[in-house]
Order: C-alpha cells, then structure tokens, then sequence
C-alpha cells in the first residue's frame, strides 16, 4: 500500500506545481501509466496469460513509469525521486513475472485459444 500512497503524493505535488491543472502533460502521462498497469494486472492475474504478461509488464508499466517520474522530475525534483519507488517496485515485479512464467513451462508469446477454468 506504500506504492499508491507515493504516487498520490508525487501526483498532488505536480498538480500543484501545474496550477490546479488535470489536462497537463505530466498528469495525462500519470493516467496511461495506471491503464498499462492494470492492462497487466487483466492479463496476468485474471486471464493468467502469462507469457503475454511479461512483454506486457516490461514494455507497458515499467517503461511508462521510467517516463512518468523524469517528467515528474522536470516539474519537480521531490514528486520524480517520490515516484522513483514505484519504478523499483514494477522492475522487481517483472523479474517476479518472468520467474512465474518460466516456473510454468514457458508458454509461447502468441495467443492461445486456452480451455476454459473451471471454478
């Protein structure tokens, strides 16, 4: 719960830094880094795709989080080195995804059409 607490406080410092302004670079960089995020958490924890899961998670929220904190850094140093805790965190979270996928045998990158689960 650390993480969203982090991100909440670098995101109000950049809010205030912009003039009260949601419609600004920064803060639209901020939303498509959470839709990446939770694109992955879809393909990963409820589909459990997941050799798709890890391009996913590399390409989307890791790489979406590194641009999100240097803007963050230009407009504030304190809101980037705040929101850097959040890079940490996705880039142990996809060594945690590439070790689960190989774990259980390496699934190929493409789609497969999988049997549905049962509950």
């Amino acid at each position: 719960m650390i993480i969203p607490v982090l991100r909440v406080i670098s995101s109000k410092l950049v809010w205030q830094d912009e003039n009260h302004q949601f419609l600004v670079l920064p803060l639209i960089l901020f939303v498509v880094h959470l839709a990446l995020g939770d694109t992955r958490n879809t393909i990963f924890t409820v589909e459990r795709r997941l050799a798709a899961a890890v391009p996913v998670v590399i390409l989307g929220p890791c790489l979406s989080a590194i641009v999100v904190a240097a803007i963050y850094w230009q407009s504030i140093p304190l809101a980037g080195m705040i929101l850097s805790f959040s890079c940490l965190w996705l880039t142990l979270a996809s060594v945690l995804v590439l070790r689960i996928w190989q774990l259980n045998g390496s699934e190929p990158f493409y789609p497969l059409k999988l049997a549905p689960v049962e509950k």
